[in-house]
């Protein structure tokens, strides 16, 4: 439930960006400027590492989605595959059955020339995708596959070619490719679904290249930044054994690298992680053994601050986000997808300089863990962390903070 309402959550961020007071004269100042709506059909792959077996069937998807800058898009994706599902039997054979995987992801698609040139015009436009989601299998019966219905995170990468045949219509090939983690489908290696399919969109803009708005970054090296934080954090089985004389609590360190694309929307890619512990010990009295890890994830970060209109001389902004990527441990090679959210105080210090402070929960599977919590849920297994740290911000800032209107020299 927490990973459908994660998401949820997501999509909120997303319809709920247009609602920003922005420069009237600007294109991207209403609710659906800048939108689209997309649906596509083709072919869906389905790999299963434990039978060796690539099997073939259909796939098709509907997706929902914003530009929040001129080179980056936001999508909501819904996609259905029906392919042929095998497993090995107890007597060595291999049974296929035919199943249903859907998938919702949520994903950003990166308009390459718009990043480099400001150049507008070409109406073919390749377009980077990379997603996080969830993905859904349907029960197989009992003799065949042992009633194995699947339900986990997965991570996609993919490449959308489009053309823009008419004002507000465009056609385009789309494939993806989405990784699922060990232990998906009763498997010890990694599998993976595949789709290739050709679809038809809707955009709710003339063009594909939009004006940018006042506060949107203005330069491919504008608004970048760095950060480095470190603190405390805790393993959480149910939240149980609370107390620090239970030696449950660890260190996290954090290395991000970000950029702010206007005063709303930020992007960051946060390298993290230390030590944690397994689950309590009740024979022993004593905390879980203790492990390092490491966490290398992505985030989409609002500007609550900046929610209805930017604000000069506005030192500390909110900003609550969502993110997931891989978590693994060091001490064995096991590694998952980790689900997140958090929110980040940061606060203006000078031209290049920011502090910040940030909460976070990290939910890790049982895998990762060792163990479930009292109830034998994942969803309760994870690793709550506050970083305190410093970030760097790169060369001109168009959407950080600008001097109050009576400011004067002194």
């Amino acid at each position: 439930m927490k990973k459908i309402v994660s998401i949820l959550l997501l999509l909120t961020f997303m319809v709920g960006a247009g609602a920003q007071k922005r420069n009237k004269v600007s294109e991207g100042s209403t609710a659906f400027s800048n939108t689209f709506l997309s649906g596509r059909v083709g072919l869906g792959i389905y790999n299963n590492y434990n039978a060796g077996k690539v099997n073939l069937g259909f796939a098709g998807g509907l997706s929902a989605g914003k530009w929040i800058a001129r080179p980056l898009a936001l999508r909501l994706s819904f996609d259905m595959a029906l392919a042929g599902r095998s497993a090995v039997l107890p007597n060595g054979s291999i049974a296929t059955n035919s199943s249903i995987f859907l998938l919702g992801t949520a994903e950003a698609l990166w308009d390459i020339r718009s990043t480099i040139s400001r150049i507008s015009g070409s109406k073919f436009q390749l377009y980077p995708i990379f997603g996080l989601g969830l993905i859904y299998g349907d029960s197989i019966s009992a003799d065949q596959l042992g009633s194995n219905r699947v339900f986990d995170l997965t991570a996609m990468i993919g490449l959308q070619a489009n053309y823009l045949f008419a004002p507000y219509w465009s056609v385009f090939f789309e494939g993806k490719l989405y990784f699922m983690p060990q232990g998906f489908d009763k498997n010890f290696g990694n599998n993976f679904l595949g789709m290739a399919t050709v679809g038809i969109s809707r955009n709710f803009f003339s063009s594909p290249f939009h004006r940018s708005t006042e506060y949107e970054s203005r330069s491919k090296g504008f608004d970048w930044f760095f950060g480095v934080g470190l603190g405390p954090n805790f393993s959480s089985f149910e939240f149980e054994h609370l107390s620090p004389a239970d030696g449950m609590y660890g260190t996290t360190i954090d290395l991000s690298i970000g950029r702010n694309f206007n005063e709303f929307w930020t992007i960051r890619m946060q390298l993290g992680g230390i030590r944690a512990h397994e689950r309590f010990n009740e024979v022993i009295d004593s905390a879980g053994k203790a492990y390092t890890y490491g966490n290398l994830h992505a985030d989409l970060m609002v500007n609550l601050t900046h929610a209805l209109h930017f604000s000069r001389g506005v030192k500390l902004n909110i900003l609550p986000y969502l993110g997931s990527g891989l978590v693994w441990r060091f001490d064995d090679p096991i590694f998952d997808l980790g689900l997140h959210g958090g929110l980040m105080f940061r606060y203006y210090i000078g031209y290049h300089s920011d502090l910040y402070a940030d909460i976070r929960y990290t939910m890790v599977h049982p895998r990762i863990g060792g163990s479930t919590g009292p109830s034998g849920s994942s969803f309760g297994v994870g690793i709550p962390s506050i970083t305190i740290g410093y970030i760097y911000n790169f060369g001109n800032n168009t959407n950080r903070y600008r001097l109050p209107a009576n400011w004067t020299a002194r």
